[in-house]
């Protein structure tokens, strides 16, 4: 799934996307639980245009023919849940109760080629989902005294 700052224009806290979306509805505490972590691979948006900008320039003959994996990481809502509440405690009395479970492992992904072949570091899942938490509540915020 791909997390991040929401990148586009938004005018209320409807008009958010669907992944920032899902991530809101227990940031915000209107869901009763957290729900279950169906797909457990996550990247970055930022690393994705990143990733999508240096992997299929067409100028870059050493992707041609080949196939590369985006993949930052696991992670689970549960997670994000508890990340949150720690990175933002003003916040966590209205947050969907979570215990922090993380995410199993049923899979593993390996993004190391293209990690290897351009040089990528991707962001760790706590980053990414304070950056999006941090940007969903100054939105709110906005929207609030506007």
């Amino acid at each position: 799934m791909v997390y991040g700052p929401p990148m586009q224009a938004f005018h209320s806290l409807d008009q958010l996307n669907e992944s920032v979306d899902e991530l809101w509805k227990f940031f915000d505490g209107k869901a009763k639980e957290v729900p279950f972590t169906t797909f457990l691979a996550f990247i970055d948006v930022r690393d994705l245009l990143s990733a999508y900008l240096r992997v299929a320039s067409p100028t870059n003959e050493k992707a041609n023919n080949q196939h590369y994996l985006a993949v930052g990481g696991r992670y689970s809502f549960d997670e994000a849940d508890v990340i949150v509440q720690e990175a933002f405690p003003e916040q966590a009395a209205r947050m969907t109760p979570s215990d922090g479970k993380p995410a199993p492992e049923y899979y593993k992904t390996d993004a190391s080629k293209t990690e290897a072949d351009f040089g990528i570091k991707w962001t760790p899942f706590k980053k990414t989902v304070v950056d999006s938490a941090d940007a969903i509540f100054k939105a709110e915020a906005q929207f609030a005294s506007a």
